[in-house]
């Protein structure tokens, strides 16, 4: 199961509810990983705890990941197409300097928006944004830099009267860390959806909230 970019506007309704009880009764801190967001109208709730909105991937920057086998790459989330090198063979400061972990270098400028395609490229976040999480695009369409599974862009096409949905194209080879390829469907909001998906959709309306959340609602859209 996979959720869907057209389902995102009720999902993060559900976790914008979540995060108001958890700011108001102190009892969980909502921190949403790199895949969560971005520019949403519930980012102030949902991203209270970390005191900021989404500012880009920080792979190369501020993360660092490394495989069992001593492989390095900017975060630990990408695949294994991002090793710059291996720490039992090389210097960490030499593999700092590859190319697999110096594609944030230009972060925050318009040349850092050189790999963005498809709708993020046009995006008026783009320079902030830089595409979402770099792992979350690469692992769905083989690069990164278009990232569908996006809070304002979701509502945005919505606007347009469209809706996205990501289908298996190119199955991955099996290997530790690979992924496959997926085709990005661009369709109209009230097209029928699939009907093998169809149980599995998500929908606000189908949550189903324990007692005592009556306190605690989230306006749609707020």
């Amino acid at each position: 199961m996979l959720l869907q970019p057209a389902e995102l506007p009720d999902f993060y309704r559900m976790l914008a509810r979540i995060a108001r009880r958890s700011l108001e009764e102190s009892r969980v801190a909502l921190v949403p990983a790199n895949d969560m967001g971005y520019f949403g109208p519930y980012d102030d709730l949902l991203f209270a705890s970390a005191g900021k909105v989404w500012a880009g991937c920080k792979a190369g920057l501020s993360v660092l990941g490394i495989h069992a086998d001593g492989g390095i790459k900017g975060c630990p989330t990408l695949p294994s197409e991002y090793v710059g090198g291996n720490i039992r063979k090389q210097p960490l400061a030499d593999i700092l300097e590859s190319r697999e972990l110096t594609f944030n270098v230009d972060a925050g400028t318009e040349k850092g928006t050189a790999h963005m395609w498809g709708y993020c490229g046009s995006c008026k976040y783009a320079v902030a944004c830089r595409g979402g999480c770099s792992q979350q695009a690469h692992v769905l369409f083989d690069k990164r830099g278009n990232n569908p599974f996006c809070h304002y862009r979701t509502l945005e096409l919505a606007g347009r009267g469209l809706r996205e949905r990501v289908v298996p194209g190119k199955p991955g080879p099996g290997r530790p860390f690979d992924h496959g390829v997926f085709d990005l469907l661009v369709e109209p909001v009230d097209a029928p959806w699939p009907e093998d998906d169809t149980a599995h959709r998500f929908t606000y309306e189908r949550v189903q909230w324990p007692v005592g959340w009556e306190a605690f609602p989230v306006p749609v859209g707020a």
